[in-house]
Formats: C-alpha cells, structure tokens, sequence
C-alpha cells in the first residue's frame, strides 16, 4: 500500500513501484471511485493509466449508491483474482476508512434511519462537533476512547448507529481482523507540514486551470449528492450560487435556477481558468479569490487529519516522495508486512 497525505504525491510513487514490480495499481480513494469527477478527486489521468492497468478508478456513478460495504465487495475478490497472475499488486490511497477495509474487514453496522442522519447533520451545524463529541463519550465511552476525535464523520456515524438502534456502535464492532489470503506492506509517504501545504496550494490553482470549473459546473445539478459533498466542490457550489446572484441581481433568499447558475457561471469560466484576476467586478474577483482560498484551507486540514491517522502506524515504511522505486524495494523486504 502506497499511502499518505492527499497531494503529497502518492500516484508518481505507485506508478513507479508498480512498473518496477510488473503489476496493476488498486485506488483506495473513495471519490476517485466515480467516473464524472476526475479532475476535482486528482484521478489518475489517462496517460498514466496506459502505462499501468488501473482498477477502482471510475468504476461507479455519482447516481449510484456506493458505501464501504461495496468497495469491499468489488476490491476483496479483484485482489484475490489479481493475486492469480501477479506476485504483487500496488494499492494507492489516501482514504482511511478504505485502506481499513482491505486490512481489517468492516463491522457489520445496521443501516442508518435517513431521519436520524437528517437530525444529527442538523445538529452538526447548530450545536458543532465538540458538542457531538462530549454525547458520544457519554452513550459510547468504548468507542470515544477509540476513535480518532478529529474525524468527525466517525463521530457523527456512531451516534447515527447509536440513535438508530438504540444500541453502542461498540457493539457491532467485531473485535478481531478479517483474515486476508495475501501481505500487505505499507509504505507511508511524508513532508515537512510547509512543503506539504505549498503543494497542496499549487495543486489545488492548477486543477483549477485545468478543467476543474468546468467539471464543477456539469455536476452542480447533481449537489445534493452524497458524492459531491467532499472538499472543492461544496466551495465551488457555493461560489456559483453567490457570483449568479451577483450577476443576475437576485435578493438574498431570492431563489436560483440550474438554467441560471449556468447561463450565469459558463461564460466566466474561462477567465477564472486563465486570469481570474482580470475580472473587472472586484466583488466577484475576491468571491472567486476567497473560494480557491477556502478549498486550500479544507485540503490543508484533510491532509493534516489523515497525516495524525498514517503516522500512528508504526509497521508502515516511511519514505520521502523522491524516492525512487530502485530504492524503496530493498526496503520492503521483510518489512511492514501485516
């Protein structure tokens, strides 16, 4: 498994690997899993899928359903068939509740009542995460003591089971790890916090000029999706809302189209690709200026949570992202494995 932070560079590292290596790369990335979005999940481009088969990468729509359950469902057999041809297969991903999956097996959770999910997200915005937390502690002090406090969609999905069914989410937990028919070794990638977030900052300016407002655009009718609510496009949503109300001169609470947000955003997008800072409207330049300011920031904290997460795990393989595959493989031998 190649992990680490979101842009510190995972996909150059895998690709490397797995050419050395003669084998195909597994995405546990749970947005690069759907098919419309590749330019705002940083999905392999196609160009480096040619030179190595990729697997899980837009495999699902944004219309379809698709929880950790399912990825486990798809990725399980894929590796056990994978494993028939290939001595070793690649992993790539920063998404913790998926590697967990491939490690350790999914606790068999009861689905959660869409009202209560409704309530605790309502809650979430009126009353804040620490509050979630402190109830947590109290209906669940098992799971508080375990879990990792920053993540707030692991507190929020424990409540959720513990509103639904009356019952700890320490309860449905297994206790035990799934046994796997194969190794894993884990190879941890890691930057200095600065060096991180300059590229995080550069990554994010250049997905921007490379489509990723276009892409934005052609899913906005399709928001309220559980897909798209993950960081750049909830910020991107928002800035088109507020520059088409700018734009076509509505009223705070003054209703707006899918028609209007496109006839408004389409013909902007080219400027805010090439120069946003040649927008004449200074209102919509510092909108636009404060949205990629507010992506960077939600990235930089992602990336800081998932950092906490992968140094935790004292097994894994630290390693720079310059290193070379030449040079890692003499390294995992005999180590990390699981």
């Amino acid at each position: 498994m190649v992990v680490g932070p979101t842009g510190i560079g995972k996909t150059h590292l895998a690709l490397q690997l797995a050419s050395r290596l003669q084998c195909p790369i597994v995405s546990a990335d749970s947005r690069q899993i759907y098919r419309e979005m590749p330019i705002g999940t940083a999905a392999p481009t196609q160009s480096e899928q040619s030179l190595v088969k990729h697997y899980m990468v837009g495999v699902a729509s944004i219309r379809e359903p698709f929880s950790i359950a399912h990825y486990e469902e798809k990725t399980i057999p894929l590796l056990e068939t994978l494993f028939t041809k290939y001595s070793s297969v690649v992993m790539c991903g920063g998404s913790m509740l998926y590697l967990d999956v491939i490690e350790k097996g999914i606790d068999a959770i009861p689905s959660i009542d869409p009202k209560v999910r409704d309530l605790i997200q309502s809650r979430l915005q009126n009353e804040g995460a620490e509050r979630l937390r402190e109830e947590l502690k109290l209906v669940d002090p098992f799971y508080y003591e375990d879990v990792d406090l920053a993540n707030t969609k692991r507190i929020i999905h424990a409540l959720e089971v513990y509103y639904t069914t009356g019952k700890p989410y320490s309860f449905f937990r297994k206790g035990y790890t799934a046994s796997r028919p194969f190794h894993i070794y884990k190879v941890y990638i890691e930057l200095p916090r600065e060096q991180l977030y300059e590229r995080i900052n550069l990554r994010t300016e250049k997905m921007l000029r490379s489509g990723w407002l276009k892409e934005a655009l052609s899913l906005y009718p399709y928001r309220s999706f559980n897909a798209l609510n993950t960081i750049g496009y909830k910020e991107l949503f928002s800035f088109f809302e507020s520059a088409t109300k700018k734009l076509q001169g509505r009223k705070d609470g003054e209703p707006i189209s899918i028609e209007d947000v496109d006839r408004a955003i389409a013909p902007m997008v080219e400027i805010l690709e090439c120069n946003p800072l040649s927008l004449k409207d200074s209102f919509l330049r510092e909108e636009y200026l404060d949205t990629v300011a507010k992506i960077q920031a939600a990235t930089r904290q992602y990336a800081r949570q998932q950092t906490i997460r992968f140094r935790q795990d004292s097994l894994a393989i630290r390693v720079s992202p310059t290193i070379e595959a030449t040079a890692l493989l003499p390294l995992l031998s005999g180590r990390g494995k699981r």
